[in-house]
This record gives C-alpha cells, sequence and structure tokens, in this order.
C-alpha cells in the first residue's frame, strides 16, 4: 500500500486519495486492485502564515485548534452568511429546503464578481440528504463561497461530519474552498456570535424575497475581517 501510494503521489505531484478492493485467494493469498485515485490538491502549500495572538476575543468570530481543510491562508472576508442554529432548529422540513434554496440565491449574487470573499457557517453538516442533521444544499448552490464552516449544536442534535475522503469534501479542495468545523462546546475554541449579532444584517437589502427568513439567515458585510490558518502550528 505504501509503495503504490508513494508511486501515485509522485506521478501526480500531489499525495492522493484512492479507492481499492482486496481479494483473498483459496490459499488466503492477498491481491489488491486499484479502482481509482484523485490528486488531493491544497493551496498555500509553501508559505507559511503567522498567526497573531494580540486580538481580543472580543474582535474573533471563530477560532479552532485543527479541524479544517485547506492549507495556509490569509485571506479577507467580504461578507458572513450565516444560519441561527437555534431559529433553524425550530424549522418544518418544507422550511429548512426553502433555507437551503434561499441561501444558493443568496451565493449566485456573486457569481459574477470573483473578488468577493464569502464565508458561509451554519450548523451540522452542509450538504446532508438527510434533513434533521444539517443544511440540504447542493453542491452547485455553494460551490462559488471561498469558505465554508460547519458548525455544532448539540441542543439540535447537529454536529459536523469530517468525512475529509467524500466526494464533497474533495469538491471543496477542488474548487479552492477552505473547510472549517467549529465544535462550539469544546474549550479550545471560540465561538463569537455576538460578532454576527452586532453587525447591521442586509439579507433583506440583497434579496427581498428571503425578509421572512431574515431572523434565521444573517448576511454582514465585517469592515477588516479576515480568516487565517497555518497547518504546521
Amino acid at each position: 500500500m505504501q509503495d503504490m501510494m508513494t508511486t501515485l503521489e509522485k506521478a501526480y505531484d500531489y499525495p492522493v486519495d484512492i479507492e481499492f478492493t482486496i481479494n483473498f485467494s483459496k490459499d488466503n493469498k492477498m491481491h489488491i486492485n486499484l479502482l481509482q485515485c484523485r490528486p488531493l490538491q491544497t493551496k498555500g502549500l509553501e508559505k507559511s502564515m503567522e498567526i497573531p495572538n494580540d486580538i481580543p476575543n472580543d474582535n474573533i468570530f471563530f477560532a479552532s485548534n485543527g479541524n479544517f481543510m485547506g492549507g495556509n491562508i490569509c485571506q479577507h472576508i467580504d461578507r458572513i452568511v450565516y444560519i441561527d442554529p437555534v431559529e433553524y432548529s425550530k424549522l418544518s422540513e418544507t422550511d429548512k429546503y426553502e433555507i437551503a434554496r434561499t441561501i444558493g440565491k443568496i451565493t449566485k449574487l456573486y457569481n459574477n464578481d470573483k473578488e468577493k470573499h464569502l464565508l458561509l457557517m451554519g450548523p451540522g453538516r452542509w450538504g446532508t440528504s438527510t434533513i434533521s442533521l444539517g443544511i440540504p444544499v447542493s453542491f452547485s448552490e455553494i460551490s462559488n463561497i471561498s469558505i465554508l464552516c460547519e458548525r455544532s449544536f448539540n441542543a439540535g442534535g447537529m454536529s459536523p461530519e469530517l468525512s475529509y475522503g467524500s466526494h464533497f469534501f474533495q469538491d471543496l479542495v477542488e474548487d479552492d474552498i477552505f473547510y472549517a468545523a467549529v465544535f462550539a462546546e469544546n474549550e479550545d475554541v471560540i465561538l463569537n456570535e455576538k460578532f454576527i449579532e452586532n453587525e447591521k444584517n442586509i439579507i433583506v437589502e440583497i434579496l427581498p424575497e428571503a425578509m421572512k427568513f431574515s431572523d434565521i439567515i444573517k448576511v454582514i458585510e465585517p469592515n477588516g475581517t479576515q480568516i487565517i490558518s497555518n497547518v504546521v502550528s
């Protein structure tokens, strides 16, 4: 297995994700078949980022030690789309599907502006087919965002699903979308929801038809906000 992975990594010039089968003969000899492979491309492999340690917690939206994917980055954020977990968990299944479609409409507003960086955060799993576990968006509805965050919400039974080998996660990597799981209950995690509450919600201004969900979907434009990650530290 190690020889095979090393050979493929050298050929692709990246680490690879593989699918394989193992069959055993009558005399119990093992035979491995490589079914498919794909390169695990990540941005920020070469540059190192320094994370400042003197920022007051009130000025931090979220911070996590680990549980992220996308390499070393330092990127400004133009807008944050935040789904309130308490209000979202109260919705009917029909409304939860409508929330997903509404998020798709919001992200499509940025299709023609590649310079705008959008951060999307919501409870549980993005792209889930089990609606009680998260938000049932399709990948095409969020494919033009820059950062995707899944936050835990234990009261609602929703938690991030770190299936790094799944096609959904590979789609994120290949579309250059940074991913972070924010386990709000962990002691070493900061999730400052007042950061969202203190900013003006502009959802009705940019999408008037979403007024009915203005208490659930918050769209803010935080001034001078960045996301910084360092893989090594």
